[in-house]
């Protein structure tokens, strides 16, 4: 059988979606947002971080969230 590792990439911190859904939105304007009530069995909060990333690749991460969103929406095919 083939081994995969799984790795959390993140910026470490904590971030509000409704935050990144705004920033988005204000980069483009034509994105709609539609929000959807939750129950009780999805989490509240939840923040991942690096460290296996950054044990066994060496990996830290060298952009901010949002200067990676920017550089996404950016992008070019």
């Amino acid at each position: 059988t083939k081994h995969f590792e799984v790795f959390n990439i993140s910026s470490n911190k904590g971030i509000r979606l409704s935050k990144v859904f705004k920033y988005m939105q204000s980069r483009v304007p034509s994105l709609k947002i539609r929000y959807a009530k939750t129950d009780n069995s999805e989490y509240k909060k939840s923040v991942v971080d690096n460290k296996k990333a950054k044990k066994l690749l060496g990996f830290s991460p060298k952009i901010k969230f949002f200067k990676g969103i920017d550089k996404l929406l950016n992008e070019k095919d």
